[in-house]
């Protein structure tokens, strides 16, 4: 990833795997979420509580992952 910086605007510049979330500083309820795959730029819009669930989401998946390598 590259940032090329202009007086009133900045791009960014991604490469294959890189992901940009984007936020407002005003409590904005909306990300945007900027993926590169594969030569294509993929832009997808989370709300906060979609990521806070998806947060929760994860750290269950690996309680549930620490669980299963004690008991095996």
């Amino acid at each position: 990833m590259r940032i090329l910086d202009n007086k009133k605007e900045k791009i960014i510049i991604l490469e294959d795997g890189d992901i940009l979330k984007v936020k407002t500083l005003k409590r904005n309820p909306l990300t945007l979420k900027i993926e590169c795959k594969d030569g294509c730029i993929l832009v997808d819009e989370l709300l906060i509580n979609k990521i806070k669930e998806i947060k929760t989401e994860q750290k269950e998946l690996e309680k549930i992952k620490l669980f299963n390598k004690k008991n095996q």
